[in-house]
């Protein structure tokens, strides 16, 4: 079985349970509530799709962790990558987790890559999750290798005193996979533990 077959696979069933339960707007499909350490500033807690694996890579105080998502195949090739940074405002008065300044960000990011887009021209959107928001594009590049990703949702959204910038890449035409980020994103939670 090839990667595009087993990501229909995937999507399909993502696509199924994300639709069978309309009425209440929760997922159909089980999910873990993960909890990632951040050095000198908490924990994130954020509720995943069960079956998502991830990587999660700190090294210190100063050095923003990485927490990456992803399916593998049988083939052990990724199916989806999603990456989500998270930053803190370490005394730059930059007000990190502000409106302008999460638009700003995103805004620039968002230009510097609609050069290797199918896209003319950059639309922000919107996102609100319970702790925060923030805002998202997405762009394609229809002229993807067989082994390249042809979709990207990037953006960033405030969530209490952090940043999460996220990049989803992946095949997914339909956005299934975009929608549980989605959900993932707007459940993430940062609280201060005392002992830290």
């Amino acid at each position: 079985m090839n990667l595009k077959t087993i990501s229909i696979l995937l999507l399909l069933t993502f696509s199924q349970q994300l639709t069978a339960n309309t009425k209440t707007n929760e997922p159909d499909y089980e999910i873990d509530n993960e909890v990632f350490d951040i050095p000198g500033y908490g924990e994130i807690s954020i509720e995943v799709p069960r079956i998502w694996n991830y990587n999660f890579t700190k090294s210190d105080e100063q050095t923003p962790p990485l927490i990456t998502f992803y399916v593998l195949d049988d083939s052990e090739k990724e199916i989806f990558q999603l990456n989500l940074s998270v930053f803190w405002d370490a005394g730059y008065s930059r007000n990190l987790t502000s409106e302008e300044y999460i638009r700003s960000l995103v805004s620039e990011a968002g230009n510097n890559t609609l050069r290797y887009s199918d896209e003319d021209e950059l639309q922000l959107k919107p996102i609100k999750g319970r702790a925060g928001e923030g805002y998202f594009f997405d762009l394609s590049d229809s002229s993807a290798g067989e082994d390249e990703y042809r979709f990207l949702t990037q953006g960033a959204i405030s969530v209490g005193d952090v940043l999460l910038v996220f990049s989803l890449f992946s095949n997914d035409a339909e956005g299934i996979l975009r929608e549980a980020m989605f959900r993932s994103l707007k459940s993430a939670k940062h609280s201060l533990r005392k002992d830290v």
